[in-house]
């Protein structure tokens, strides 16, 4: 969590830090776990990692998501390429935030986190999670290089 002493009075930051840090991880727990889902070939076994690893990362990627876009638009930050795939992206994120923060039947759940998947898991329509966390990533590394916090942007991929 950002603290006053590491990120001052920027904003920017303790977004980066509370908000962005934490989706980054589970997105990349998420491509990590699908990564092994994907070498499998047993259908019992892709079922078990999809169902204790891929679900779970997929549907707590999605819902971090949420309130990084949400404190985005209430800071007033501006990025042409960020304001169009929030606008786009905010309602199925903020069902799956509500699904994932709230306890949901599996019908309920399914519905809530499944507005960006599709009917056949990972499929295209993630393509808007996926182009929102890279802008994210551009922005905040812009950040982190502008006001000189190199330790931090060199974790952002290039």
């Amino acid at each position: 969590m950002a603290t006053e002493s590491n990120t001052g009075t920027d904003p920017v930051l303790a977004l980066c830090f509370n908000y962005f840090y934490p989706a980054r991880a589970l997105h990349i727990a998420l491509h990590e776990a699908r990564a092994c889902y994907e070498a499998l070939t047993n259908e019992d076994e892709k079922a078990s990692v999809w169902n204790c690893q891929v679900g779970p990362y997929l549907a707590l990627w999605q819902a971090a998501l949420f309130p990084l876009c949400d404190g985005f638009r209430k800071l007033g930050l501006k990025d042409p390429a960020l304001d169009d795939l929030i606008r786009e992206a905010m309602g199925a994120l903020r069902s799956a935030a509500k699904a994932v923060s709230s306890y949901a039947d599996n019908t309920s759940f399914k519905q809530g986190t499944g507005k960006l998947i599709g009917r056949h898991g990972l499929v295209p329509n993630l393509n808007t999670a996926e182009d929102l966390q890279r802008a994210f990533e551009d922005y905040f590394k812009a950040h982190l290089i502008a006001v000189g916090r190199n330790a931090e942007y060199r974790d952002l991929p290039s």
